[in-house]
């Protein structure tokens, strides 16, 4: 709730607050210059000077306000990501963002790394939100295989362990059987995540 702070001559007036307009002068709710109410509505004031116990000719009115608070949250379309690629950041519950690498949209790209994001509404109430994005494992390619060869002969390469593999000869199985010259591989592991080596 927003405080109410009334202007004074001097410190021997008095500022007594009202929950009504035609409440009881002894029926007041605060004395002091500065009032927060603790709930929406309209309130009332007057002052009065200690030294000639005069009161102000009115008691003036001040209206109290509850603003929508901002609900936010944010969430990432995945929460670790492989070493060297971004997900998806969202955040949710405003109509304004800010966030920690400058961008102002709801959604950014990031890798891995605590990111905060302020959401703010049209009241202007604000909530800061924190997520954070972590790394998989590296994950490193290698082929292992005879490395010299006699001319004519073949000799067999087999890839790092993973999910799926692709080899410069377009084949797609981990071992693959093939002549003397350079080959490569690129391994797709449980992860996602994508590794390459080369054989020559």
């Amino acid at each position: 709730m927003p405080t109410f702070q009334a202007n004074v001559a001097s410190n021997d007036q008095l500022v007594y607050w009202y929950a009504t307009e035609n409440a009881p002068d002894n029926n007041f709710i605060f004395l002091g210059t500065s009032f927060q109410p603790t709930t929406a509505g309209t309130y009332f004031y007057e002052v009065v000077d200690q030294a000639t116990g005069c009161t102000s000719a009115s008691r003036l009115s001040v209206n109290a306000e509850v603003l929508v608070g901002v609900e936010s949250s944010v969430s990432a379309l995945a929460s670790t990501v492989c070493e060297g690629t971004n997900t998806t950041l969202i955040a949710s519950g405003g109509t304004n963002y800010l966030w920690s690498t400058g961008a102002t949209t709801p959604s950014i790209q990031a890798g891995a790394g605590t990111y905060n994001v302020t959401v703010s509404n049209a009241d202007g109430c604000s909530n800061t939100e924190t997520i954070s994005v972590q790394n998989f494992p590296t994950f490193t390619a290698q082929i292992t295989g005879t490395a010299q060869i006699c001319e004519g002969e073949t000799t067999t390469l087999t890839a790092t362990s993973g999910q799926t593999y692709l080899w410069s000869n377009g084949q797609t199985s981990q071992s693959i059987t093939v002549p003397a010259g350079n080959y490569t591989v690129e391994v797709t592991n449980a992860n996602g995540c994508k590794g390459q080596a080369q054989a020559q």
